[in-house]
């Protein structure tokens, strides 16, 4: 059984599934079999970092080239705060939190670099992988294609700190509206569904969603639109 972390109140071990037996019959109920703890859980998608990438469609991978891209980072545990101000001694931005046990994070080459010597069964980095655009589209409209106009959702790392931070976003389509929060901002706007592809492909991009138009379904919406509405 290999030790993989103290925690003071449990022990995070790897065991074969004979050992866990074994454990079991010494511990009881304390010897708890936990499976998801390699898992990487994204909407749509969720795949064993030990058995690597899921399938990804080429025209959908992310593509290699200089300056920041987002990555995800997989501890091989539960992350401590001595193994968070590892991953920010990198350099890297730390964007959010990704079950299990991983963060996305936007960083070059050189800072990636960093984190690999942090990489081996020995370190506290357990797989470092691409954040592809295929992760960032919604199934229903990953193959949209077309000039038919699609209002979206669409958010980016916040990098209005940098001398070169403007997303190139809302050249890709009309923004209605804009905020920033979080770290990120969000842009709302309309776009040829052709775009959103393109627009998963910009290496700031982080989601897309799409905002489905309202539609006034009580009576008296209907009448306030009809103007039947009594008067005073």
């Amino acid at each position: 059984i290999q030790k993989v972390k103290n925690y003071g109140s449990y022990w995070l071990v790897e065991a074969t599934d004979a050992q866990v037996v074994q454990l079991t019959q010494m511990y009881g109920e304390r010897a708890v079999k936990e499976n998801r703890f390699n898992r990487i859980q994204l909407n749509g998608t969720s795949f064993d970092t030990t058995e690597g990438e899921p399938f990804v469609p080429a025209n959908f991978r992310q593509e290699a080239g200089a300056g920041n891209r987002l990555r995800l980072v997989q501890f091989r545990g539960p992350v401590t705060p001595e193994w968070m101000q590892l991953l920010r001694s990198s350099g890297a931005q730390i964007i959010s939190y990704v079950p299990n046990n991983a963060y996305l994070v936007f960083m070059d080459a050189g800072m990636e670099r960093k984190l690999e010597t942090m990489h081996g069964p020995s370190g506290p980095i357990q797989w470092v992988g691409g954040y592809h655009p295929f992760y960032k589209i919604p199934s229903d409209l990953r193959y949209a294609s077309g000039t038919e106009s699609i209002k979206v959702r669409v958010a980016v790392v916040d990098r209005s700190g940098e001398s070169q931070g403007t997303s190139g976003v809302p050249t890709l389509g009309f923004v209605e509206t804009s905020l920033t929060r979080g770290g990120q901002q969000i842009f709302e706007m309309d776009v040829e569904a052709s775009a959103i592809a393109k627009i998963a492909q910009l290496a700031d991009v982080l989601w897309i969603q799409k905002v489905e138009r309202q539609r006034l379904l009580d009576e008296v919406q209907d009448l306030i639109l009809a103007t039947q509405t009594n008067g005073p």
